[in-house]
Formats: C-alpha cells, sequence, structure tokens
C-alpha cells in the first residue's frame, strides 16, 4: 500500500479579481487536501476539495504535469455529473459532489503518467495535491545533505558571500529546502533551483539551494546559517555553526 503524507491547506487564489477582490481572498478560501500523496502503481489516490465560504454550484479539477500548464480535467456540477475534457474520462477520474461546497475526486489506478500536481477551483484555487507514482523496483530513499561555504574569490571580488546547500541522492522528488539564520526563517537572498535534477545512474534526485549575505554578516562568528530539509516525513539539518567557518 503506498505511503500518503496527508495535510490539510486553506488558499484564496482568486480566477477572477474584481474590485473587491483582495477583500474576498481573505474571507472566501478553498480547502484542498492532502498536500501530497505517494502511490504505488496501480493503487488509488483520493482528493478532496471544499469551499469554506462559497457555494458555487460548480467545482473545477485541473492536472499539472511538471513543466507543463494547467489543464481541465472536468467540471462537476451540483446534482449532476461531471463534465470532462476529451482528454480524460470518468473510468480513471472519478468525481462527486458528496456536499454542496465539497467535491472529491479518485485518481483510479495509477501509473506515472498521472504523476502531476491537481488543483481543485471554485472561483479560488486550492493549494494543490502533489501526486508522486513510484517506479517499480526504486524504494523511498532519504537525501544525503551538505552545506557549502561562500567561496574566497566571490567574497573578494563581489563583496558578497553565498552559502549553498546541497542534498542528493533522495527519492521521490518530495523536497523543501529552508534556510534558517539565527534560528529565524530567511527568504531574502535565496534562489532554489526550480526543479530537481535526476540522475538515471544512481535513480536518484538531487536538489540544490543558494543563501546570498553580506560579508558583514558571514564574518560575524555569532551568527549560524542552517540549511532544513524536509522530506517526505523526515526533516534532516546541516548546519553551520558560526559565520566565518572555514576561513
Amino acid at each position: 500500500m503506498g505511503v500518503q503524507q496527508h495535510g490539510r491547506a486553506q488558499t484564496g487564489v482568486l480566477l477572477g479579481r474584481g474590485p473587491f477582490g483582495a477583500w474576498l481572498m481573505n474571507l472566501y478560501l478553498i480547502s484542498q487536501w492532502p498536500r501530497s500523496a505517494i502511490q504505488k502503481p496501480g493503487e488509488a489516490v483520493t482528493m478532496n476539495c471544499y469551499q469554506n465560504g462559497t457555494a458555487r454550484t460548480n467545482m473545477l479539477w485541473y492536472q499539472q504535469p511538471q513543466g507543463e500548464g494547467l489543464k481541465l480535467i472536468a467540471i462537476i456540477h451540483t446534482g449532476l455529473s461531471p463534465s470532462y475534457e476529451k482528454d480524460f474520462n470518468e473510468s480513471k477520474f472519478v468525481m462527486s459532489r458528496e456536499q454542496e461546497r465539497l467535491s472529491v475526486m479518485t485518481v483510479k489506478k495509477v501509473t506515472a503518467r498521472d504523476a502531476a500536481t491537481y488543483f481543485c477551483a471554485a472561483i479560488y484555487f486550492g493549494a494543490g495535491t502533489k501526486l508522486t507514482v513510484l517506479e517499480v523496483g526504486l524504494n523511498i530513499t532519504s537525501p544525503k545533505v551538505a552545506i557549502f561555504p561562500p567561496s574566497k574569490q566571490e567574497i573578494k571580488e563581489k563583496g558578497k558571500a553565498t552559502l549553498v546547500c546541497l542534498a542528493r541522492d533522495f527519492y521521490p522528488d518530495h523536497i523543501k529546502m529552508v534556510w534558517q539564520v539565527n534560528d529565524a526563517d530567511r527568504e531574502d537572498g535565496v534562489r532554489t533551483d526550480e526543479f530537481s535534477t535526476w540522475d538515471n545512474t544512481s535513480k536518484s534526485y538531487s536538489l540544490t539551494s543558494r543563501l546570498r549575505i553580506s560579508t558583514q554578516e558571514w564574518f560575524n562568528s555569532k551568527n549560524s546559517f542552517r540549511c532544513a530539509v524536509k522530506f517526505h516525513l523526515d526533516e534532516i539539518q546541516y548546519e553551520v555553526i558560526r559565520g566565518g567557518d572555514g576561513e
């Protein structure tokens, strides 16, 4: 049986935005869960979508394969059967409206072609459900994490310092990287690769994230830098104890 990582998230991304859009975004939210799922080929996965503040008669489900645009799967109206797009059908994507505000979609007998992020929408988009289908013969493998100090050449020539965090040898591609400075999350100066890199020889992924800071911050020995890597159900951390390490 596949392992699923569940999470219920609310979001308020508008399909269309009028003069009261900012106010509506705070009021009308969509809950979609789970946030991610890992399945073996042939299994089924169920996704849920709930309108918290609206009761739209039309609810939509989309599929977005990695690196591609959104593809409409179907529209389901209250009390009616789903209306599917030509590349999708009810034998694969089973939808229901068990309640007026709730839509449920089950993807049956998943294959590698079904791996994608799935979104529901009703004025707003849900946060999405990332579906990963495991390859036959491959097991879930946690990443190895390393963090590298800035180069002396960059510090000398550009007056900046870039730390590099590398997560490698993991499978599947369910990973999130977060930088922390003195135990506080840092977003400014962070650049993480958009997609993980697949190594066909090792049958594993790698992902790199970079944190660019000032040389003053780097050479302050009181500062600590941490790259937190969240993978599936585990969290691995590799920490640079203090600024200027390795100098």
